[in-house]
């Protein structure tokens, strides 16, 4: 027989397991496509990771953010002296992330600073960029 007050119980605990549950998972092959643009098509992977001893990006600290590892040889407005932490992309909304990687703009509003090319990736590659960076490990608090 029908319970209504143990059918309000059960919506309650059921809108309680939705609301921490992810609103949307990635998928393997979204990952995939992520960890493709970022490491091999892009190459975000060399200015936003720190080197290793040889000179190549550290995989441990993928994404972790670097010193940016050339200058120009005139002087550029707004140019950033840092690769940001991208890493798990603490500090930024996925909205900011596809924003800034289809239209140039960053978290504050503003165009990205140079050495920053100004991809413009479409919303599905931008959201794979965004899901891949999360699954990195974060750099450590300073």
């Amino acid at each position: 027989m029908f319970n209504p007050k143990k059918a309000a119980a059960a919506a309650v605990v059921g809108a309680c397991v939705l609301a921490v549950l992810p609103s949307h998972s990635a998928s393997k092959q979204q990952l995939e496509r992520g960890r493709y643009l970022v490491v091999r098509a892009s190459m975000c992977i060399d200015c936003h990771s720190p080197m290793d001893a040889k000179g190549n990006p550290d995989p441990a600290r993928a994404m972790q953010g670097a010193p940016t590892m050339f200058k120009p040889i005139v002087k550029v407005p707004a140019w950033a002296e840092t690769a940001p932490a991208l890493a798990g992309l603490v500090g930024y909304t996925d909205a900011q992330i596809v924003r800034a990687l289809t239209a140039g703009i960053g978290p504050t509003g503003n165009p990205l600073r140079p050495p920053m090319p100004p991809f413009r990736f479409d919303k599905a590659d931008a959201e794979a960029i965004a899901a891949y960076l999360r699954t990195l490990k974060p750099a450590p608090k300073r």
